[in-house]
């Protein structure tokens, strides 16, 4: 939790919205925000990662923080599509939907 202390302001300002802990339970500054072994499958953020990486033609469980990266230069233009996708519920409980990324964007795209 060596990020919290910096991140705790943005959570309290509204500016992030943190979805889930990577911690082994609950923490007391964050009571309604689950932790990974809270989150049962399919709902995982890390499958839905994995499935937008591979669809981007990055490599599947390898090449995730690419795409992170990628993402912070980018604008939100596909932000509502993926409020579809992504359900974050009362609590701090999230659902996430069959992401369906070749019906929702169109066939991947080719690199050369």
């Amino acid at each position: 939790m060596d990020a919290l202390p910096s991140a705790m302001p943005f959570i309290k300002s509204g500016r992030l919205r943190p979805v889930v802990l990577a911690a082994p339970r609950r923490l007391a500054e964050l009571p309604n925000t689950p932790t990974f072994a809270e989150v049962h499958l399919p709902h995982s953020l890390g499958l839905l990662y994995e499935e937008v990486t591979e669809y981007l033609g990055f490599l599947r469980s390898s090449d995730e923080y690419k795409v992170m990266a990628l993402a912070s230069y980018g604008e939100p233009v596909y932000a509502d599509i993926f409020r579809g996708i992504l359900h974050v519920n009362g609590g701090g409980q999230y659902r996430v939907e069959d992401a369906r990324l070749t019906e929702r964007f169109g066939p991947p795209p080719e690199w050369e």
